[in-house]
């Protein structure tokens, strides 16, 4: 099944929110927990909901017509990391999973990202346009031509601070070709656009990880079918700052 992602301006702000999956990530790992037991198919389902509560994810399936059980409901708890496939008002597991090292790596990336935004990382301007001039590049999301303009900012986590990407740093860009503009000035475009020629680009405070390089969480909107979520591993040095690797987590 190919889940449809919701990508919303701004979303890498929630880095240390609650809960520690996103609805994305919830429903993957139900996939994965009846692919291990029924083999790869291809599943219906009604969106992720979170019972803070009890901390726990709770994914609705529809497996189809001929298929039995039909109807499962997959629970994920962030508490134990256990992931229990069962059919509605049975006890019992019919398939299940651990996603406890998946939570425990979010909760350690979190706790970075926490320090991070106590004692920011030197020369964050050069951080977002190193990122800015990496997706330049040859299959990168500015390398098509196709977008006018990009609005550039940086954020901490919730939302508490946020950093334009500064005229200094936008001038050192200009043989892009691209119009850069500070991500403050960005208006969404009204209506519902599927693929505009102007993008926001919001990125996450670097968190340092364990061997010294940086992880840094960023996403792009130009549209209800023109978004995605990444996440670079940079590394800073005295030459500045360098990107080392970028993989798009989710894509519209």
């Amino acid at each position: 099944m190919a889940a449809a992602l919701a990508f919303v301006p701004g979303a890498v702000l929630s880095q240390t929110g609650r809960p520690l999956l996103d609805h994305l990530k919830a429903m993957t790992l139900a996939f994965e927990a009846l692919n291990s037991k029924f083999g790869r198919d291809d599943y219906g389902a009604g969106g992720a909901d979170f019972d803070e509560t009890r901390r726990e994810w709770r994914v609705e399936i529809d497996r189809g017509e001929g298929k039995a059980p039909r109807r499962l409901v997959v629970s994920i708890s962030e508490i134990s990391g256990a992931i229990c496939a069962h059919a509605p008002a049975q006890d019992g597991c019919v398939a299940s999973g651990d996603a406890s090292a998946l939570l425990e790596a979010e909760r350690g990336r979190r706790k970075a990202l926490a320090e991070a935004a106590r004692n920011p990382p030197p020369d964050l301007q050069g951080a977002m346009a190193a990122l800015i001039r990496y997706q330049a590049k040859p299959g990168g999301f500015l390398s098509g031509g196709n977008l006018a303009s990009i609005y550039v900012s940086m954020h901490w986590p919730d939302a508490r601070e946020s950093l334009d990407l500064s005229s200094d740093a936008i001038r050192s860009l200009r043989d892009l070709r691209i119009r850069i503009l500070p991500g403050s000035q960005w208006i969404p475009p009204a209506g519902n656009k599927h693929v505009g020629e102007n993008a926001s680009v919001n990125i996450g405070l670097p968190a340092r990880r364990a061997d010294g390089t940086f992880e840094v969480r960023y996403g792009y909107w130009c549209g209800s079918l023109c978004a995605a979520t990444c996440v670079a591993v940079m590394r800073h040095d005295a030459a500045g700052w360098h990107v080392v690797s970028s993989e798009v987590e989710s894509m519209s």
